[in-house]
């Protein structure tokens, strides 16, 4: 009876030892870097009656006969999580975010105490101290190298009363930030300004367009030769006259952008007219893989006029006028180039070369000097810039000597090898469009923009 009435108070002397550290935490709930405690118990040893004995002859083994003695506090763990940091309207309260001590000493530095509270105040001699006194410890600043030297030991942290610090002009500013990886930003604005003489002039700064965005913040994010086709003017071919009677153009007699147009026996009571006519319609069922269109080149009625105004797909196989075909005669062309027409261009984007060569661009200088070379080879007076809110603008108002109307066409690029980038091209397409000569006579493309980042820094002059 009086055992079991021992291994009970145990019990209770133990469960009063829990109750008394929760309630010291309880009591700290409020206390500035308190880390709070846990109770563990342990079992005492047991009493052994009688040993345990192994199995013999017939009979089976035996576990020992013991009674347990109670219950005590084996240890007491401090648990130093990290707590939450609070705001305070004293600018001496400091924090730690994460692990470590503040370094206290009561007598100046010969023996150190820890704390996780960050409740400091100056005293009058300007020593940094926290509520008991005692004086922080860390590194200070050289008056001379004006360095921190945290190789040293650490002294007594104070600042002397009344001290000032002589105005200075800021020298340095140090920006820190995490920029946005996506492919879409919210901060952005316009990039630089460019006039229309080549390379970057006075307060001009090219920018790579591989890392510019649309106007909506999506990245353009353009790859090696990716960008766009450009034309300034129709291509054109004029065909002499077609002959009357029976005409027939089999696959591989005639071939435009590299696809073969066919027609069938013509009758031998055929017109010129006629024939132009028929030749005509075969090519223009055959527009969507060509991008050309033909009909009578006025006034003639025997003879054929191709044009592309180079707005269909964005392949080289719809783009401007290639002839092929040992017949083209037929249809009153003349194969292998003669004939040909090319008015637009693949303008693409080249990372790597730092000089880029004709119609390849890196930076925003480049596509612009590149697009005003050609402008200019249709009218000569025509101007390509790059305005302060961003946007490309292709200017045709002069009426000057060599001036001339445009036809411009603005399409997305794509090869065996290269998407079309979506973005891209789209951003230019309002450009596109006849763009006459005289006042008022200005395309402009959609802004084109740098991503930004804004912080507010305080500057003293």
């Amino acid at each position: 009876m009086l055992k079991s009435l021992f291994s009970g108070v145990a019990g209770l002397q133990s469960h009063q030892i829990a109750m008394d550290v929760e309630s010291n935490n309880i009591a700290n709930v409020n206390t500035i870097g308190f880390k709070y405690s846990r109770a563990n118990f342990s079992d005492l040893l047991a009493q052994t009656n009688q040993i345990a004995t192994a199995p013999q002859g017939n009979l089976g083994g035996k576990n020992a006969v013991q009674i347990g003695l109670g219950a005590t506090v084996a240890s007491i763990t401090r648990i130093h999580t990290q707590g939450s940091i609070q705001n305070s309207d004293k600018n001496t309260d400091i924090a730690i975010q994460g692990d470590g001590f503040y370094v206290v000493s009561p007598d100046g530095g010969n023996t150190y105490k820890y704390t996780r509270s960050g409740d400091f105040k100056f005293d009058a001699n300007g020593n940094f101290v926290e509520n008991n006194g005692f004086i922080a410890q860390g590194w200070v600043r050289d008056e001379t190298t004006n360095l921190v030297d945290n190789t040293a030991p650490i002294q007594n942290i104070v600042i002397p009363p009344g001290l000032t610090t002589p105005a200075n002009a800021t020298e340095n500013i140090t920006l820190k930030a995490n920029l946005n990886s996506g492919s879409q930003v919210t901060q952005f604005s316009p990039t630089y300004a460019l006039d229309a003489v080549a390379g970057a002039g006075v307060g001009e700064i090219p920018e790579d367009m591989g890392v510019l965005f649309d106007s909506t913040g999506r990245a353009f994010d353009l790859q090696n030769g990716q960008g766009m086709w450009v034309g300034f003017r129709d291509a054109t071919s004029a065909g002499a006259a077609v002959a009357a009677g029976s005409i027939t153009l089999n696959v591989g007699d005639f071939i435009l952008n590299g696809t073969s147009i066919t027609l069938a026996a013509t009758p031998a009571t055929n017109t010129a007219t006629d024939n132009a006519l028929a030749i005509i319609n075969a090519i223009n069922n055959a527009t969507a893989n060509t991008g050309i269109t033909a009909g009578l080149n006025a006034p003639a009625t025997d003879q054929i006029l191709l044009t592309n105004n180079n707005r269909t797909g964005t392949t080289a196989a719809t783009k401007n006028i290639t002839i092929t075909g040992a017949a083209a005669g037929t249809a009153g062309f003349v194969a292998g180039g003669a004939d040909d027409d090319v008015s637009a261009y693949e303008y693409t984007y080249d990372a790597v070369n730092g000089v880029p060569a004709l119609h390849t661009f890196r930076t925003t200088e480049d596509l612009r000097e590149a697009l005003m070379l050609e402008a200019t080879a249709v009218s000569a007076t025509a101007l390509v810039t790059v305005a302060a809110d961003g946007k490309f603008e292709v200017d045709n108002t002069s009426t000057g000597v060599g001036s001339a109307a445009m036809n411009i066409s603005v399409t997305g690029l794509s090869t065996a090898t290269v998407n079309d980038n979506n973005f891209f091209a789209p951003n230019f397409q309002s450009i596109q469009g006849t763009l006459n000569t005289g006042a008022g006579q200005i395309r402009r493309s959609q802004p084109i923009n740098a991503a930004t980042h804004t912080s507010s820094l305080d500057v003293f002059d």
